[in-house]
């Protein structure tokens, strides 16, 4: 195995140069919008990514919109995410979410603002959410807001 004398921060420059022109470079926009991101994110927790999206998929087809799924009977939106491990819990976290982003942006379902916060404020304001914690608020940050955080990765998911 080779060793590097160059300091740290030298070296993951050298590195991103090699994988910039193995694959290219990384887009700038982001996979997907940053309130899909949270919910998504919320629902993924110690569930499949084909669960999580079936379940997201199920949510927005039964209430619509974030208004729909605010405003859902609570036993038919746990319906709606039941491809995720505990909807029961998930449910009512999902539509308490809502209600304080709608509440705390005037009536809007949007994380667009955090753009503008600096990266601390953006995670204190998330986390402070419940069923937000450092990997979802980090997620979030870093792939709709290109903010420099680092999220801890689960090794294994099932």
């Amino acid at each position: 195995m080779p060793t590097y004398a160059a300091p740290p921060a030298e070296k993951a420059l050298a590195n991103h140069h090699i994988l910039h022109q193995f694959y290219g470079p990384v887009p700038t926009a982001p996979r997907r919008s940053p309130m899909r991101e949270l919910v998504s994110t919320l629902l993924s927790h110690r569930t499949t990514h084909a669960d999580e999206e079936l379940a997201y998929d199920r949510m927005l087809e039964a209430f619509g919109d974030w208004e729909g799924v605010l405003h859902a009977p609570l036993d038919g939106l746990i319906h709606a995410i039941r491809t995720t491990r505990w909807p029961a819990t998930q449910a009512p976290r999902i539509q308490d979410v809502l209600a304080r982003i709608k509440a705390e942006t005037g009536g809007q379902f949007t994380l667009d603002f955090l753009a503008d916060w600096p990266t601390e404020r953006a995670m204190q304001w998330l986390t402070a959410m419940p069923g937000i914690g450092l990997k979802t608020a980090s997620l979030v940050l870093l792939f709709n807001f290109r903010k420099p955080v680092c999220p801890s990765m689960p090794t294994c998911t099932g």
